[in-house]
């Protein structure tokens, strides 16, 4: 009963075409989909990225907490950071990890960084920009696969460039997202009063608005990076199924992860304080994982297409 059950849904998988992909059957995208990944030893890739991307993570801190301290409503916006953005996206206990952190630096930031030695600056700067841009450089080899089409090659200085640039935009990206976070926060508060519903409705409805922005900001984030790090011609189109694949599992991991580590782990019983440091690079590694996996599936799509319009050329 079994291996005919297994057999109707593989001639269900096969029956069903997709008209945008030349007519290729769902069966022979999951055929090649799953190969790629079983064969591209993605962990491997993955933990190559996760290493450095982890150590960019303190200098990042450091040089955001520099910037925010510098805008007006500087509490209130740290705030919004908490709990609009981080808290959706992060694991609780991620988030915990991450917010106990940066509460024990916002005195160090009033009080010692608000005036900050210029050689400090310049150091955390080189050091984030050298760190993140050498983990989007491995990120960016572990998109490479053996049989793309038309493949694009980022060597030497040109991929350190293309690297730093990639650092460069989903840095100001995200600030500029926490900035139309912000916006919406402020906008609600000075309309609030003449509000004619109760405040508490508007309020769940921003919560939503805002959790739908972070998730659209999320998958834009994805797209940008699939595009400039491609190793294969894609148009900013053809990087979208993988980009929604990957925001689709990022929140679903997200959310099991945080409720695995909440009810089924003891990590800072079992390694004590270096526990958090654990937890953080293991959804680093997953993250990436993710992102990898997402990529795979453009390849996959790009490869049946080209198979299916070699054979139909051939025949």
């Amino acid at each position: 009963m079994k291996a005919i059950n297994i057999k109707h849904i593989k001639k269900y998988l096969q029956k069903k075409k997709i008209a945008s992909l030349n007519n290729i059957s769902i069966y022979e995208i999951l055929q090649i989909y799953i190969q790629g990944i079983t064969k591209g030893a993605i962990g491997i890739r993955a933990a190559a990225a996760s290493w450095s991307l982890f150590m960019s993570l303190f200098p990042f801190l450091i040089l955001f907490l520099l910037f925010i301290s510098r805008m007006p409503y500087y509490e209130e916006i740290l705030q919004i950071i908490y709990n609009f953005l981080l808290k959706k996206l992060l694991p609780t206990n991620i988030f915990e990890i991450v917010n106990n952190y940066m509460n024990k630096r916002i005195d160090l930031v009033n009080n010692n960084l608000k005036q900050p030695n210029l050689l400090f600056l310049i150091f955390s700067i080189f050091l984030f920009i050298i760190l993140s841009s050498k983990g989007v450089r491995s990120l960016i080899r572990g998109f490479k696969s053996i049989n793309n089409h038309e493949p694009i090659e980022f060597k030497g200085f040109k991929s350190f460039l293309l690297s730093i640039f990639i650092v460069l935009f989903f840095t100001i990206f995200l600030f500029l997202s926490l900035l139309l976070i912000y916006i919406t926060e402020i906008i609600f508060r000075v309309f609030q009063d003449s509000l004619p519903l109760n405040i508490s409705e508007y309020r769940l409805a921003i919560n939503i608005l805002n959790f739908i922005l972070s998730i659209f900001i999320f998958f834009i984030g994805i797209c940008f990076l699939y595009y400039w790090g491609r190793t294969a011609k894609f148009s900013f189109k053809e990087v979208m199924p993988g980009a929604f694949l990957t925001t689709i599992l990022f929140s679903l991991t997200t959310y099991f992860f945080g409720y695995y580590i909440t009810y089924f782990t003891r990590f800072n019983f079992l390694y004590g304080s270096i526990g958090s440091v654990l937890i953080i690079m293991i959804w680093i590694n997953l993250s990436v994982m993710l992102t990898l996996i997402g990529y795979e599936f453009n390849i996959a799509l790009r490869r049946a297409k080209y198979s299916i319009s070699e054979n139909s050329t051939s025949n």
